[in-house]
């Protein structure tokens, strides 16, 4: 089956997977560079940047990209630039609200941020033109026009590490300079993208976009701010706990093991489309068949990355990064979770029980923050990999209930095949314990390592099967 005979949602979805993928391994291909450039110290101060820039952002563009626009770009089709102008507008608003907020109170927020006053002008500068480049990706990918988004984000995945090195190597190895090459390399793609909105759309200010806008995200506020602190607390408590260069092995460690949220997206970009289409028409038949093979995979694409862990973390990090091998295994697992959240986020969406994923969003953060608290200042960055698995396993069991609660209010059953998944998560589970033997087992390990990839060579039918339902989405 060529990639010429598959429809245009398909094929943007392919384009947009492989669009991903290059893009994070040219980013892990030039993390080794960073490692040996700056100091684990320092590199601590670039890890502490991306997890407080995904916070502050939320205050900033009030995450509106993420499903608001989507909503909108349907309503306002035909006038859709002098919305998103109007928008843009709103989200530059906020961004100097927030930077005024955090810049004029930096004494009180200094010891909690724990990051140089530089930084945050960084973070603001780079929040009020980003959204310029989502709101416009996202009218790409409404018309599967996938060519510009795929060339300017890899321009911008280039751009990132090549002026990221030579900011370093000019100005010296400081982790601020590295901070402020990510921020470059995103202004010179959104900048002209920002331009190019207000020019289209000619709107600075309506309030009833507004205030449509605000009434469907702010509610949302609390469950997204949940997810970010569940994702970066671990790396934030980190720093503030055991230092900043503890948060720089544990983030090298976290971005490994999470690696196959690559994946879950590109799969995402796909499969929630092909899932409501078959939810509008009734049909339930083929899902459990798609997501077991679809959970098989990711299960054992997380476990491949348990088990190379140590090579590749002797390959991105130096000898100092040697302990983040044992943050791996539980974190991997947290992946594989995050993917059956995902299922179970999808149909939540659709039948708009936005409230419930808030309440267990913000439950499942409140405990990530205890367990925290308490086992990273008894044992180590290392607990912050076992208290994240928690959280994520309690994530996805509360999860679970909610979607059960759900399908029963709407008369439909579950859609899932529950032992199924069920067991495969057993299973992950019990690989994270496994790992700690075979990381001091290497004969074995290698074994395992040959094995899946035979497996997967010999079962790439299934991925094909994959594509083939896909289809059906039209």
């Amino acid at each position: 089956m060529g990639i010429k005979s598959l429809n245009a949602p398909t094929k943007a979805s392919i384009w947009f997977a492989v669009s991903n993928i290059a893009r994070k391994v040219i980013l892990y291909a030039s993390m080794p560079i960073f490692t040996r450039l700056l100091s684990v110290e320092q590199y601590g101060i670039y890890t502490l940047y991306c997890s407080w820039s995904e916070i502050i952002f939320l205050f900033t563009t009030l995450n509106i990209f993420s499903n608001v626009y989507s909503k909108f770009y349907i309503k306002y089709k035909d006038k859709i630039w002098k919305f998103t102008s109007s928008i843009l507008f709103l989200t530059v608003f906020t961004s100097l609200i927030i930077g005024a907020i955090l810049l004029g109170g930096y004494p009180c927020f200094k010891h909690l941020i724990d990051l140089p006053k530089i930084v945050i002008v960084y973070i603001i500068v780079d929040s009020v033109f980003t959204p310029a480049f989502n709101y416009w990706a996202v009218t790409r990918r409404y018309n599967y026009r996938y060519r510009g988004i795929v060339v300017l984000s890899f321009l911008q995945t280039v751009l990132n590490p090549v002026i990221g090195v030579a900011v370093i190597l000019c100005f010296g190895r400081n982790g601020i300079w590295r901070c402020a090459s990510v921020v470059m390399a995103n202004c010179i793609i959104n900048i002209p993208i920002f331009i190019w909105i207000f020019l289209q759309g000619k709107c600075y200010f309506r309030w009833n976009y507004w205030k449509e806008v605000l009434r469907s995200t702010l509610p949302l506020i609390p469950h997204y701010l949940s997810q970010i602190l569940l994702n970066q607390m671990d790396r934030i408590m980190i720093g503030n706990i055991c230092g900043i260069g503890y948060a720089a092995i544990y983030g090298i460690a976290y971005s490994i093991s999470i690696a196959s949220l690559i994946v879950n997206r590109a799969i995402n970009d796909s499969y929630t489309p092909w899932l409501y289409t078959k939810l509008k028409k009734g049909d339930y038949k083929d899902i459990k068949k798609i997501t077991n093979i679809l959970c098989m995979l990711i299960a054992v694409m997380n476990f491949f990355v348990i088990l190379i862990g140590p090579e590749i973390i002797s390959i991105l990090g130096t000898q100092e990064y040697k302990s983040a091998i044992w943050v791996i295994p539980p974190v991997a697992i947290s992946g594989y979770l995050l993917f059956v959240y995902a299922l179970f986020c999808s149909v939540e969406f659709y039948y708009e029980v936005q409230k419930y994923m808030a309440i267990v969003s913000i439950v499942a953060a409140f405990f990530n923050y205890i367990l925290n608290y308490i086992f990273i200042s008894k044992f180590g960055f290392i607990a912050a990999g076992y208290t994240t698995l928690f959280c994520y396993l309690l994530f996805v069991i509360l999860h679970y209930f909610v979607i059960k609660m759900t399908l029963r209010k709407n008369r439909v059953g579950f859609l899932y095949d529950e032992k199924f998944i069920i067991g495969i998560t057993c299973m992950m589970l019990v690989s994270g314990v496994v790992a700690n033997i075979l990381y001091i087992n290497n004969w074995v390990r290698y074994s395992l390592i040959g094995m899946i990839i035979c497996i997967t060579i010999f079962s790439h039918n299934k991925v094909i099967t994959y594509l083939k339902f896909m289809r059906e989405n039209k």
